[in-house]
């Protein structure tokens, strides 16, 4: 199957924990995604449901959501297929959300040979590391050595870093550890203990911001946040623009 004219894109994650799920639905509902896309699809691949649980929480806040979402966690190969190129017809840009259940299986490995960019989000851990030489590398490296043209397709996202942290100081560690045909986003994912507060209530990280307008320090703090993902976004637009 090759690549389809709408742009594809993945988050790939095998480990639980590392900001893949919310990674995907910050970029889907971002300001920066709204203004460049006509017609945005979120498509859950993971069968641990982190995204339908919170759209379940939207309640009808969904009915007002830009972003059309569809869940195929235990799709079969040939209907998972199908599915995917509906909705790939369908929208200008496609978000998937790969499984992250500790093994490349054939959704994330059809993921990754549809996408035009894969973006890997990942703790400074050496345990991360080692499970993407274990897990992921592997299949990236296969899919690099059939196609070189797809050097610059992945993207490690650095995730969870301490607000105070540099974020050159990040890049350049990662730099240092991960193969030279993997690149590393200029933009980290901080970590913010309103993450949590937000999803819970089935918020976009806009609405929650808007809803704590008057407490200074969850807005302020709502700000930062929303300024992370913003800048991740418009990176990502631009790689693949």
């Amino acid at each position: 199957m090759g690549k389809p004219m709408s742009i594809i894109i993945s988050f790939f994650q095998t480990v639980g924990g590392e900001g893949k799920s919310a990674l995907a639905r910050g970029a889907a509902y971002s300001r920066a995604f709204s203004k460049a896309f006509k017609s945005i699809a979120l498509v859950e691949l993971d069968r641990q449901g982190d995204s339908t649980e919170w759209l379940k929480r939207r309640g009808d806040r969904v009915k007002k959501d830009k972003v059309q979402f569809l869940a195929l966690p235990e799709t079969k190969p040939d209907d998972l297929k199908k599915s995917l190129l509906k909705v790939i017809k369908e929208s200008e840009i496609v978000i998937l959300d790969c499984p992250g259940e500790g093994k490349v299986d054939f959704a994330s490995e059809l993921a990754l040979n549809l996408s035009h960019l894969v973006l890997i989000p990942m703790r400074v851990s050496a345990k991360t590391r080692r499970l993407f030489v274990r897990n992921q590398w592997p299949t990236i490296n296969d899919i690099l050595s059939s196609d070189p043209s797809r050097t610059n397709s992945f993207y490690i996202v650095p995730t969870f870093i301490h607000p105070q942290t540099r974020p050159e100081t990040v890049i350049q560690y990662f730099e240092g550890i991960m193969p030279p045909q993997i690149s590393i986003l200029e933009s980290v994912f901080s970590f913010r203990n309103i993450y949590e507060n937000f999803e819970e209530e089935g918020m976009t990280l806009l609405e929650y911001a808007r809803s704590v307008k008057g407490n200074k320090r969850m807005f302020n703090q709502a700000g930062r946040a929303l300024l992370d993902i913003e800048k991740i976004s418009n990176d990502i637009i631009n790689l693949i623009s």
